[in-house]
């Protein structure tokens, strides 16, 4: 076969196979289907290609996407989030689920997933549905992947063929009436089932479970307890189309014989199992693929379900042309790690393209701006966000910059550093990027700090982006307020009456440090430092006789 004969060949499999994407509404290409299928049917057969099918399941099906996760992903710890998300949701911490997080494709496919979303939050029972799918997939995964088990080849067979019929029956019972991608997967699964070679799989384990039929006479006493179990006939189950009569078990034997293969009746069983499992290869390796997807679904109900627990809110982005805005958002990773969050809001005025968020170290700006990175990312992706109400523009890529100490390699001092982090952040920038820069220039001298903050802002605004900056230097971003700049509206983070942060972003320019609070929450005060150097001059001095 030619090399493009076999090429055509490989994308009307593939067509056919993936025609089931529950993720994006262009269905995405499977890297080497053929490969996969094979190494499907290898694992059925003999178990020995269990490795083989793990690693091929492992590798995602990517949407296309122009965000680089190299971007933000490290910044905003998204790999941490989806783990505890995915925690006691059922859901696994998948490269598949981390890639639909990390590369928003289109709003097509926001909108599609937003449609899930909305439907399982209408209708609990499809959430119920969907648990039950992605457990009887997980469960033919284990059973195709058996992990070095030692497993009876013909049992480990049934049990596969077994869980094969309890997915098809979870998928294609469930879902009634959704219309979103849920549907599609209800659809899919009843092609299936009334196809022949799944009406084959149940003639097949009807009669494996009742190849022969018992006739008993019980004897029964007065008292109603049972006195005498008598076997009175075994009939084999004639009546199914996988009955072998003895004679023909014997033809067969010799056939096999003469061909020089093993006289054993269990090859014959075997074989019967492969052939019925051959014609279902194709649509069980597309619907083990799109485990991961379910996955995806169930690792949002997971944010969805801890946040109604703390009495905090979620919602589905609002797609627009305006700058962003969200309302009562929420840091999900403090959720996540058992503190409860602070709702704020954060919104980019209408005609602007920066937010300056300015206040004291400890004041709350880092987790800010982290929300603000991971509600964009997650609105954009499709999923529910971390806030009472978002409207998000779309934005090319994202590219989020936390500030970092020093590494021990560095060669640069921190104004060097500084720059290098600058020009890293200029260097991943597209238009219509959106920008999330933590305490830009600290570190750095005023004078530096002034100019490169000014720069930065200036340079980044030719893009058409959304930027938002936090920063500490309050003299300068309180110089810079009065001189009312285009395109930018400041923020700061609250204190309340005794001084201390409160969490949440209000307008306006910070005025105060918290230098002496935090100096004093940490025993970094002169009274405690005194108290240091003393039990270092006269160690014994505090100790009792």
């Amino acid at each position: 076969m030619s090399s493009a004969a076999s090429a055509a060949l490989a994308t009307s499999r593939g067509a056919r196979a993936l025609r089931l994407d529950l993720l994006c509404a262009t269905p995405r290409p499977t890297a080497q289907l053929e490969a996969l299928e094979r190494a499907v049917e290898l694992a059925f057969v003999s178990g020995g290609g269990a490795p083989e099918l793990a690693s091929r399941l492992a590798t995602p099906r990517r949407p296309p996407s122009h965000f680089e996760p190299r971007s933000f992903a490290a910044d905003v710890f998204l790999e941490e989030l989806l783990a505890g998300l995915a925690e006691g949701s059922g859901a696994r911490v998948s490269k598949g689920a981390l890639d639909v997080l990390a590369l928003p494709s289109t709003p097509e496919d926001a909108r599609r997933r937003q449609q899930v979303f909305r439907e399982l939050e209408q209708r609990p029972q499809l959430e119920v549905e969907l648990r039950a799918g992605v457990v009887a997939l997980q469960q033919l995964l284990v059973e195709l992947c058996p992990g070095g088990v030692d497993y009876d080849p013909g049992a480990r067979r049934a049990d596969t063929l077994r869980a094969v019929r309890t997915v098809i029956e979870a998928l294609s019972g469930g879902f009634e009436s959704a219309t979103s991608a849920l549907g599609e997967l209800r659809a899919y699964a009843r092609e299936i089932a009334e196809s022949q070679p799944y009406r084959r799989l149940l003639d097949l384990l009807d009669y494996e479970e009742r190849a022969v039929g018992v006739e008993l006479r019980l004897g029964v006493g007065r008292d109603g307890r049972l006195r005498q179990v008598q076997l009175l006939e075994l009939e084999p189950n004639q009546h199914s189309a996988f009955y072998v009569s003895p004679l023909r078990r014997l033809w067969q034997r010799l056939l096999l014989l003469w061909r020089g293969a093993p006289l054993r009746a269990t090859e014959l069983v075997y074989r019967t199992f492969d052939e019925v499992f051959a014609g279902l290869v194709a649509p069980v390796t597309a619907l083990l693929v799109v485990l991961a997807d379910l996955e995806v679904y169930l690792a949002g109900q997971g944010l969805r379900g801890r946040a109604a627990q703390a009495g905090l809110e979620t919602c589905l982005a609002e797609l627009q042309a305006e700058p962003s805005c969200f309302e009562a958002l929420w840091n999900p990773h403090l959720l996540v790690a058992g503190v409860r969050p602070v709702a704020t809001d954060v919104c980019f005025e209408p005609g602007a393209y920066g937010v300056v968020l300015s206040g004291p170290n400890s004041g709350g700006k880092t987790r800010a701006l982290q929300a603000v990175a991971l509600a964009q990312l997650l609105g954009q992706a499709g999923f529910p966000v971390p806030a009472r109400s978002a409207r998000l523009r779309w934005a090319s890529s994202l590219v989020v910059s936390m500030r970092e100490p020093g590494s021990a390699d560095h060669c640069e001092g921190r104004l060097g550093a500084e720059l290098l982090r600058v020009r890293e952040v200029f260097e991943r920038a597209k238009p219509g990027v959106f920008v999330v820069l933590d305490e830009l220039c600290s570190g750095t001298n005023p004078s530096e700090a002034e100019e490169i903050f000014r720069l930065v802002l200036e340079l980044l605004e030719l893009l058409e982006p959304q930027v938002l900056v936090s920063t500490h230097l309050l003299d300068f971003i309180t110089r810079f307020q009065a001189e009312q700049p285009r395109g930018l509206t400041f923020f700061q983070v609250e204190l309340d009456a005794e001084r201390r942060p409160t969490y949440r972003v209000v307008p306006g320019v910070a005025t105060t440090s918290l230098a002496r609070e935090t100096a004093a929450r940490l025993g970094v005060t002169r009274a405690e430092l005194t108290a240091l150097v003393e039990r270092a001059r006269h160690p014994g001095a505090s100790q009792s006789p």
